[in-house]
């Protein structure tokens, strides 16, 4: 079938000679001539000395494509050390001596496959031993299997590998071309999705193009986007950094000084001489490292996209991935390199350079060993100028003639390129329409004037009013529907969703200016609850993420220009389902909706709220940051500190400073500076002397801190490290060593050592260094001595606390735990109270890359809560965030949060307290110092440092812990269960009835029928695994005996697998029946993907014997039951193969001497009988003979007579002995004879006692065979 290929094979089984121009010979120290033919192998020969090469070629054409395979099959048996080698002429390709194989010295084994590509080759078997002595060392070879061959005949259809195709009926599966990939069991290549590529042809998967880049369907390569990139109403052009001769370089790289790294943005070239792949040829790349010491170049990513910058700094983080693979570690070679360079805006840098960038890599997002950084102060990056970037000044009315003229509203401005300012305009006073530009009014005069400090003005826009005391929203139309929908309300000056159902409120508005825009801003409180905004009938998703992997924390902008006219603004929110029942309703929020162009004249400005300044263009207002306040009663436009004398405070949301109260040691936390310089172990140890840092930011108490003391003792290392001499620092222990407390201990056999990270840990002091792993977002958290606080809030906050750490792929699920309390502020100023609208509660939440985790939203104060997840995705980097939201009027005292002891466990970095055992089916690795499944085809008990071998006609998949036994009628191929068609039920021996199959092997026969509306279609090939080509999910793809489709009405077709095991179920035999109908079932079971709601799967096939249908088909008898499917196939196949004992012979008339002999079957069976035959006879004269034919009919009646006799009482004998037997087993008070009864005690108790001796051998014969228990 498609998707299959059947390669033609060449099969040594049989050694009584060598193939057509085999080379046979011996080299050194030779006891025979080289390799002998031994009828079922062939050997190396005996008597070797030492230094031998015995060896023998085998000249081959491979014809196939993708390519050929060679398998074999060998023993070395050898008191010393010898080897045997495998080479395609002189290329090296598999070699294994005696001690290298260890436990399977002596025993067979399999090697390969082996691929071939297309074209002439030499297979050499090479035999050689190391030591003098001459003995019968020698190796044996059983079978050879050349897969591909150009001459030879096809023994199966197999599936074609990752990224190959083939038709129905193909001898070769062909590759996909770049761009595209396959399963291995299709008839064609699948294109790439969008945004994904793949440069290689015969690829199985594609991988994704670059961040925020469009890249079409079916590419070979990833686009950029022209080198642009658009964030918000920011547009970022990095072209003008693209070199057409040269690269910016050489920077050298911070952790490893003999590197340089070389970088041209935008143009996927090299033009140094330095960076050269292994054949000397340019790396087709970005960017690419030079290592000076090793004279080696590495790739370090061909594949460029872009992520905003977050933080105070404007700018962009250009990613370069798919660099050269091999940076990996635990066990994953293949890790590709890859650079960040961060561009930071820079107008005063013009192009810049880029420069090295030595922050700490640690639990970055990016793994810190693969990923190398840049950072770059660029005019580029900072975004391209827009009409927003400037403001237009109107001057004075003189003679009838006035000016426009437009500067920057920054200068320098912090843009490039983009829109230029424009040329001054000079109209006519008297006819030129009247309107005012943001930040300004119009004056008694039609003139607009700027407005004065501490107010503000849209210009010829307005402000929407999202404040309203009653359920009436006008402007605005408020709807909503679904079951118990709730409607938009307004709540501390602003609009908050309904919280069930979908709802919606809506505005129109009139734009009549050249300039038009709306703006507001909002805030997402939701998970998987869809929020989408329309301008008209385009729709903008609010809902998605601005950072990958972080929730969408606090109030968010968005601004879109508009054309001139009426435009509709819709809002709609549809709540969803909550995650866990302890978690926040979800909701979204709006405020400061701006339309600017709605010809709205002001004629004043609008004063500033209080504690509030007027933005520089005085389009709007902002409030002082904290510790700061608005001069001059708000009529300002800057921030002045609060006064130091008296001292005084105030945080956002406060309308001016207060009195600082006087501080307590409480407000204090102790810090350690230097604390290397203090560790136990330290040779060079100094004392330490300590200093106190407010436990709050900013510190609202008034006085100074504790005297710091100075600390002779040593300070222990941190949790799981110790002092490393060379390092000058506390180290953790190296690999495949845990610590105990006081040193590094090896792991124990079978048994591995996982890092864990730990921070905020109470135990260790506090470092003012901040620790890399950590970010902030929003109104920051920050670090104090041990643990992390969520601040100090008055206001409504989203405080939000990152931490990014770097798992690895290991059989011991990533984990964290953490500690967390919420705390109530000894505040002496208290908030304002709620109103009588539904309450926004303040709560914690707790979010895995960006997912939402179980966790009491509403915590009781004062509690410590200790929690623990699973971190979902296995290997790779994580973001943890902890969120802290503050509602505006819930209680009136602030609260905050305190986090500590943050236990990650399974990452990269990190520290190892303990061993683990490897659990069953998995083996210590000590390459990938790890525990690793045990490939497919072996198993292992707990503690196991290698998996051993399934015994033949066992199998087991990877993982296993156990090996299972391969059906009645299958043999184990290659940790394959596979059947020869041909089944055999030795239950009746010694009849040994014989099934031959063989003839319905390798057809796939469908069946279709509809029941109550539901189609049903399966697809059946009794003995070759195939894979369904209805089956084009990753979650069904599969190679099974049968597959399963149902349908019901307006609805599309679901693939299942009905089975993938095959077992041979003979029918009991019966030798009562008048009529031999004894056959058998063949019972499928076992499959990845088994129909819905079923645990497991069984299909049986009951085979009926039917000479007279043929080949016959499969009806089905029972379908409503997916889970137990039943088929019935009448065929002469189900019938056993005619045997010779079952011939009858009939005698024709014999006439002139001569007779016909026809010959036919007693028992329907699957065969024809010989064909009649002629033979001489006599004639029989019955006058003659009547005397004698009397005499002999009248022997024979007596015969039978007497037989009839004899046989009668005989069964009156055993019918006898059969009632005796069961009258004494069913009542033990029936009259019987006691001896009798003795008797038959005895012996039930001796058979039992067979049995269990019979059990124990049984048991000691597998002890002594070294085998596991397996599974029936």
């Amino acid at each position: 079938p498609s998707g299959t290929y059947a390669p033609k094979q060449l099969t040594l089984r049989r050694w009584d000679s060598f193939p057509n121009n085999t080379i046979n010979t011996c080299e050194g120290q030779c006891g025979t001539s080289g390799w002998r033919l031994m009828g079922n192998f062939v050997d190396s020969g005996i008597d070797h000395g030492g230094h031998v090469d015995s060896y023998f070629i085998i000249p081959v054409t491979i014809d196939a494509q993708p390519h050929g395979l060679v398998t074999f099959s060998y023993t070395l048996s050898c008191d010393g050390w010898c080897y045997l080698e495998f080479r395609d002429g002189t290329a090296f390709i598999y070699s294994s001596w005696n001690e290298q194989v260890g436990i399977f010295s002596n025993n067979t084994i399999f090697a390969g496959p082996f691929n071939f590509p297309s074209g002439t080759h030499n297979l050499t078997f090479n035999f050689g031993k190391f030591f003098g002595r001459r003995s019968n060392d020698r190796a044996l070879i059983f079978n050879i299997i050349i897969e591909g061959v150009a001459e030879g005949g096809a023994g199966e259809c197999v599936p074609c590998p990752l990224g190959t195709v083939s038709e129905e009926g193909s001898s070769n599966c062909i590759p996909c071309e770049p761009g595209t990939y396959s399963h291995g069991n299709g008839v064609r290549c699948i294109a790439c999705d969008q945004d994904n590529y793949q440069e290689k042809p015969q690829q199985g998967s594609c991988k994704p193009c670059g961040a925020n880049t469009y890249t079409p369907p079916g590419s070979a390569e990833c686009g950029i986007n022209d080198c642009t990139l658009t964030v918000g109403k920011d547009h970022y052009d990095f072209s003008g950094l693209a070199k057409s001769d040269s690269m910016y370089g050489p920077v050298q790289e911070p952790r490893w000084p003999s590197s340089y790294a070389y970088i041209n943005p935008c143009i996927r070239q090299n033009t140094t001489s330095r960076c050269l792949d292994s054949d000397g040829q340019p790396f087709n790349t970005f960017a690419c490292l030079y290592t000076m010491i090793s004279n080696t170049s590495y790739d370090l990513g061909h594949v460029m996209g872009f992520y905003p910058l977050t933080g105070s700094d404007k700018g962009v983080i250009l990613s370069f991935t798919e660099g050269t693979p091999g940076c990996g570690v635990d066990g994953q070679p293949d890790v590709p390199r890859s650079l960040n360079v961060t561009l930071i805006c820079d107008t005063s840098a013009g192009i810049g350079t880029p420069e090295r960038d030595g922050s700490i890599f640690s639990g970055t997002v990016y793994p810190d060993v693969c990923t190398h950084k840049l950072k770059w102060r660029s005019i580029y990056g900072c975004p391209l100028c827009t009409e927003s970037d400037y403001m237009s000044v109107r001057e004075a009315c003189i003679d009838n003639r006035q000016t426009i003229r437009y500067v920057w509203i920054k200068n320098p401005p912090a843009c490039h390129g983009g829109v230029g300012l424009p040329s001054p305009v000079t109209f006519n006073c008297t006819t030129a329409a009247v309107f005012c530009d943001v930040g300004t009014y119009l004056n008694p005069l039609d003139q607009c004037d700027l407005c004065e400090p501490g107010t503000y003005s849209l210009g010829n826009g307005e402000s929407i009013s999202t404040d309203y005391p009653t359920s009436d929203l006008a402007p605005f139309t408020a709807n909503c529907d679904g079951s118990s929908c709730s409607n938009w309300y307004s709540k501390n000056g602003m609009l908050v969703s309904g919280t069930n159902g979908n709802s919606w409120i809506e505005l129109t508005l009139n734009f009549k200016s050249h300039d038009n825009s709306i703006e507001f801003e909002y805030a997402y409180h939701a998970q998987g609850s869809p929020f989408f905004f329309y301008i008209d009938s385009t729709q903008y998703d609010l809902s998605a993420m601005i950072i990958p992997k972080t929730p969408k924390t606090g109030f968010n902008t968005f601004s879109q220009k508009l054309p001139l006219g009426s435009h509709k603004f819709t809002w709609k929110y549809s709540h969803g389902s909550l995650n866990f029942t302890r978690q926040r309703d979800n909701f979204v929020q709006i405020r400061n909706i701006k339309a600017h162009g709605t010809g709205v004249i002001p004629f004043t400005c609008k004063p500033c709220p209080p504690a509030t300044v007027s933005d520089i263009n005085r389009g709007g207002c902002h409030e002082c940051p904290t510790n700061m306040y608005a001069l001059n009663n708000n009529v300002s436009s800057t921030c002045d500190t609060c006064p130091v004398s008296p001292p005084s405070y105030r945080l956002i949301g406060q309308s001016t400073c207060v009195p600082s109260p006087p501080c307590t040691p409480e407000d204090f936390y102790e810090v350690f500076p230097k604390v290397e310089n203090n560790r136990c172990g330290n040779p060079n140890r100094e004392p330490v002397t300590t200093f106190f840092v407010s436990r709050f930011k900013p510190q609202i108490c008034s006085g100074v801190p504790p005297v710091g003391r100075s600390i002779d003792d040593c300070i222990p290392c941190p949790k799981g490290t110790h002092w490393g001499q060379d390092d000058h620092q506390c180290i953790p222990c190296l690999p495949e060593f845990y610590y105990d407390g006081r040193e590094c201990i090896h792991v124990d056999p079978g048994h591995a050592a996982v890092r864990a990270s730990y921070f905020l840990t109470s135990s260790d002091v506090f470092s003012p260094e901040v620790d890399s792993h950590f970010s902030f977002h929003r109104v920051s958290w920050f670090l104090t001595g041990g643990h992390a606080h969520s601040g100090l809030h008055l206001t409504e906050t989203d405080s939000a606390l990152h931490l990014s750490v770097a798992t690895v792929d290991s059989l011991f699920p990533p984990t964290i735990q953490f500690k967390v309390t919420l705390f109530e502020c000894n505040f002496p100023h208290k908030r304002s109270t709620s109103d009588d609208t539904p309450n926004i509660e303040s709560g914690f939440e707790v979010y895995i890359d960006g997912i939402i985790q179980d966790f009491p939203y509403i915590m009781t104060p004062q509690t410590e809560y200790v929690v623990g997840y699973t971190i979902p995705g296995g290997k790779g980097p994580h973001i943890i965030s902890w969120v802290y939201y503050q509602s505006m009027t819930d209680v009136a005292v602030p609260r905050y949060v305190q986090l500590s002891d943050v236990e990650v466990f399974s990452t990269i970095d990190g520290v190892t307290l303990s061993q683990i055992e490897c659990p069953a089916g998995s083996f210590y690795s000590v390459s990938a110092t790890r525990c690793a499944l045990c490939p497919s085809g072996t198993y292992s008990n707990a503690s196991s440092d290698s998996c051993r071998k399934c015994p033949d006609g066992y199998v087991s998949e990877e993982g296993s812990s156990s090996c299972t036994r391969c059906g009645a009628g299958t043999i184990s191929i290659n940790n394959v269960c596979k059947s020869t068609c041909i089944f055999v039920d030795s239950s009746i021996e010694p009849l040994a009835y014989v099934y031959d199959l063989v003839p319905l092997k390798g057809s796939i026969y469908s069946y279709r029928s509809t029941i109550n509306s539901i189609q049903y279609y399966y697809e059946i090939n009794l003995c070759n695994k195939f894979f369904s080509e209805d089956c084009i999910s990753d979650s069904c793809t599969e190679l099974a005996y049968i597959f399963g489709e149902q349908s019901s009405v307006n609805e599309g077709w679901n693939v299942s697998t009905l089975g993938s095991q095959l077992e041979f179920q003979p029918f009991p035999y019966n030798p009562l029946e008048t009529t031999d109908t004894h056959t058998f079932d063949l019972v499928y079971t076992q499959g990845k993907n088994i129909p819905f709601g079923c645990t497991s799967v069984k299909t049986t096939i009951r085979f009926i014997c039917s000479p007279l249908e043929g080949r016959g088909s499969p009806v089905a008898i029972e379908m409503t039951d997916s889970c137990n499917t039943q088929f019935q196939w009448p065929s002469v196949y189900a019938c056993h193969k005619c045997k010779n004992s079952e011939l009858v012979t009939e005698n024709g008339a014999c006439i002139s001497g001569k007779r016909i002999v026809t010959f036919s079957y007693s028992t329907p069976c699957n065969g024809f009988p010989p064909s009649p035959i002629q033979e001489d006879c006599e004639n029989i004269n019955v006058g003659k003979n009547t005397a004698i034919i009397a005499v002999s009919v009248v022997g024979v009646i007596i015969v039978l007579g007497l037989s009839l006799g004899l046989f009668f009482f005989q069964q009156k004998k055993n019918l006898e002995a059969r009632y005796k037997l069961l009258k004494t087993e069913a009542n033990m008070n029936v009259d019987s004879d006691e001896d009798d009864e003795h008797v038959l005690s005895t012996k039930a108790t001796k058979t039992e006692n067979d049995k269990e001796t019979q059990l124990e051998v049984e048991e000691d014969e597998d002890d002594d065979d070294g085998e596991i228990p397996v599974n029936q």
